[in-house]
């Protein structure tokens, strides 16, 4: 059990309020989807936007990196707006990801996008 875990549990009383004090914290979301696995069931009648894509299928295996991202554009409602350029680096693969994708989404959405995108990436910064 982690720090975290230990400590609702040892204010929270009852399961429910624990889940409410989990709940509350600001980035509850991030930090939950870190410990599950991201499922999506796609449907031809659902939106589908490139940061849910990239959530759900980024860690497919391409070969070009730049391609975990590029090759889901033909999936997505909106991938047609992005700009396909493989003469950029992975640093700014990601940033114009980021900023494709920051359109009325939550901070938690955002938090979890950025970490999938840099697992996906295999991105180290010099």
């Amino acid at each position: 059990m982690t720090l975290f875990a230990s400590v609702v549990v040892c204010l929270c009383h009852d399961r429910e309020e624990q889940q409410d004090v989990v709940d509350s914290l600001p980035g509850y979301q991030f930090m939950w989807s870190q410990f599950t696995i991201y499922y999506t069931d796609f449907d031809d009648t659902l939106e589908r936007p490139l940061s849910s894509l990239i959530r759900a299928f980024a860690h497919s295996g391409c070969f070009d990196k730049l391609d975990r991202v590029y090759a889901l554009l033909s999936l997505a409602q909106n991938g047609h707006e992005f700009i396909v350029d493989y003469g950029i680096d992975l640093e700014t693969l990601l940033r114009r990801t980021m900023l494709f994708c920051m359109d009325n989404r939550s901070l938690d959405d955002l938090l979890l996008l950025g970490a999938t995108l840099i697992e996906a990436l295999e991105f180290r910064p010099v």
